[in-house]
């Protein structure tokens, strides 16, 4: 069974980490980083779980 996307808008993910949209931008250039999903025109998003997964990588690196 497939697990549903969930797509998170910039200011959704910025809001997510407390940064401004110019830091989340800068971020999106970290190939580390998730990567933006195209979702039509001007419209881009970030799934939900690579953002979840990266919080938890950062966790995990701070433990270490």
């Amino acid at each position: 069974m497939q697990k549903a996307l969930k797509v998170n808008r910039p200011n959704e993910v910025a809001q997510m980490f407390g940064i401004s949209l110019s830091t989340l931008n800068r971020w999106s250039k970290n190939p580390s980083f998730p990567q933006k999903i195209k979702l039509g025109g001007r419209a881009v998003g970030y799934d939900h779980n690579e953002i979840l997964e990266f919080i938890e990588a950062r966790k995990q690196e701070r433990s270490q």
